[in-house]
């Protein structure tokens, strides 16, 4: 009964009541089962406690069952990655199409950053005329400034001028010479309280008496009395020297 103690692992060779008796494997000349030691080995089967065949055949349909719920969660398993693979494959599409899109508004953003290069150019161009049209501004304010001055200074000589005239003016009103554009001078006598002057047969003064050397002075001698100069005259309008009256103011 040694063979009960040890049970041979399973072979190709062996028979299923060999199995459960636990018997060596059959030769191969014995395959009926009628011979004696397939009916040795059902005996042998049948002398197992009822217990431990049950015992079998529940570990069996454990073995079934656990074998179908694998096959089972296998399936579902199948099924979980194919739909992780189907989402896999739309979030690669979705990527594929923002890598496009990413790569679409970097070619809009260099465009951007190309016009904005551009306008800071123009802008910095413009910058140069505005420093260089502020740089001719000043020079002009600066000539306007220069003119204002000369202007100033223009009218100053000019009020000097005008109040010089109107000395000579006031000279000529006292001496009593009016030019009335002919080739005679007409004296006033009464000017500066005079005596009548000396006039030739043309009507131009040849002497005057300033009433401060004495007789009525000939226009050769030149007198200077400190406000008056009496000098020869050429009216420059027939062409000769005329003698006439010459009145500076000093």
């Amino acid at each position: 009964m040694a063979s009960k103690a040890t049970t041979p692992a399973p072979s190709p060779g062996m028979h299923p009541l060999q199995l459960l008796a636990g018997s060596p494997a059959l030769p191969p000349s014995i395959s009926s089962p009628a011979s004696p030691s397939v009916v040795q080995a059902a005996n042998l089967a049948h002398r197992r406690p009822n217990s431990e065949i049950a015992q079998i055949i529940r570990s069996v349909d454990e073995m079934r069952e656990s074998v179908v719920e694998v096959r089972e969660h296998q399936k579902y398993g199948n099924k979980r990655v194919s739909l992780v693979l189907k989402k896999v494959l739309e979030y690669s599409t979705e990527v594929a199409q923002y890598s496009t899109d990413v790569a679409s508004y970097s070619d809009e953003v260099d465009g951007y950053r190309d016009e904005v290069d551009e306008y800071c150019q123009k802008v910095d161009a413009s910058d140069k005329k505005i420093d260089k049209l502020s740089k001719e501004v000043g020079k002009l304010i600066d000539v306007v400034n220069k003119v204002r001055q000369d202007v100033t200074a223009y009218n100053q000589n000019v009020d000097q001028l005008s109040q010089k005239v109107d000395k000579v003016l006031e000279m000529n009103t006292r001496l009593g010479l009016w030019f009335d554009g002919s080739n005679t001078h007409t004296v006033e006598p009464t000017a500066l309280d005079m005596s009548a002057p000396q006039v030739n047969s043309n009507g131009e003064v040849i002497a005057i008496d300033d009433d401060e050397q004495g007789a009525g002075d000939s226009l050769e001698s030149v007198e200077q009395d400190g406000t008056y100069s009496t000098n020869y005259f050429d009216d420059a309008i027939d062409g000769s020297g005329d003698y006439g009256v010459y009145d500076m103011v000093r």
